[in-house]
């Protein structure tokens, strides 16, 4: 290492030192909630949200294709989107 890097890493090492020592609750809870908003916005930038699934084309999207709306079981209800056939 040559005498640059080595003062440049000095350097640095100190100014992370020197911040990591603030007794300061105001200035600890604005580091910390900052430190949680950028965890959460790389979190979104890594993982995206998925996408919503794609209708099946020509089924109806209230009945899933059934023709009934979805109940407890006791009644039956047409769709009344598909008029019963389950399709578009």
């Amino acid at each position: 290492m040559n005498r640059r890097s080595l003062l440049l890493c000095a350097v640095l090492l100190a100014g992370c030192v020197s911040g990591a020592a603030i007794d300061d609750a105001g200035i600890t809870a604005d580091l910390a909630c900052e430190a949680a908003r950028s965890s959460v916005l790389l979190s979104h930038q890594i993982t995206p949200a998925p996408a919503p699934p794609k209708p099946t084309p020509g089924k109806c999207s209230r009945c899933s294709g059934t023709g009934l709306l979805p109940t407890d079981g006791r009644i039956r209800i047409e769709c009344p989107d598909c008029k019963g056939t389950g399709k578009i």
